[in-house]
């Protein structure tokens, strides 16, 4: 492999099949090592917040989608057959390598 980069912690610059490829750029291997060391990033834990948000959007969908089923439930078996045709058809697109 040809080329060089730069480490994204120490700056230096290697080739490149010395370096790691990480989310954001390149590491050498001790750049690597030291992170894998020192126990990954550090957060502000104190900050966290889970599970905060638009927590009634998902139970009402689920009971519009249970109420429309229930009311037409041979239109959700249409739409089923229909998705499951047409992903049918996609994926023997794809074995056949036509996209």
């Amino acid at each position: 492999m040809k080329g060089e980069a730069r480490c994204q912690a120490c700056r230096q610059i290697f080739p490149l099949d010395a370096l790691s490829i990480t989310a954001y750029g390149y590491d050498c291997e001790g750049c690597t090592r030291k992170a894998a060391l020192d126990g990954g990033p550090k957060g502000d834990l104190d900050n966290v917040k889970v599970g905060r948000g638009r927590w009634w959007i998902m139970p009402i969908v689920i009971a519009a989608g249970g109420a429309f089923t229930f009311m037409f439930p041979e239109y959700v078996i249409v739409a089923i057959a229909v998705v499951a045709f047409v992903g049918m058809l996609a994926f023997r697109a794809h074995i056949r390598g036509l996209f």
